[in-house]
């Protein structure tokens, strides 16, 4: 596992994060929505992340990405974008089917510096 970074690095991207966020209510509730969460294995060692894109149309999955890779970072409160998002961010870019909104298993403005795991996958991914 890679070591700890700079704690004041992952803090000074997470402001510089919240101030790229840009906030607006919806149109239409989207017919496609994606929604993304992670698993690890059982000795830790790899982060699993599943993204799919659900129809509200037909009540179904219709696209599905999965993404394993080696954990790079250990658990740090108030940083788990930095743990989970090098798995994230390639599940949600996997999907083939486009969606108008996609929900995060993390924290988004609820966050010590307002840009927890939701905010910064969000901004990262150009969702915002």
């Amino acid at each position: 596992m890679a070591r700890l970074a700079n704690l004041e690095a992952w803090k000074q991207r997470q402001i510089e994060l919240r101030g790229r966020m840009r906030f607006e209510p919806l149109k239409t509730i989207p017919r496609f929505v994606a929604g993304v969460d992670c698993a690890f294995s059982r000795d830790k060692r790899f982060v699993h992340a599943v993204a799919i894109v659900w129809d509200r149309q037909l009540d179904k999955a219709i696209d599905r990405c999965e993404v394993t890779r080696p954990v790079e970072m250990p658990y740090v409160p108030g940083f788990l974008s930095f743990r989970e998002g090098p798995a994230v961010i390639p599940a949600v870019r996997g999907l083939k089917h486009s969606f108008g909104a996609v929900l995060f298993d993390g924290q988004g403005l609820a966050h010590p510096r307002r840009c927890g795991l939701a905010a910064h996958m969000s901004v990262e991914l150009g969702v915002i």
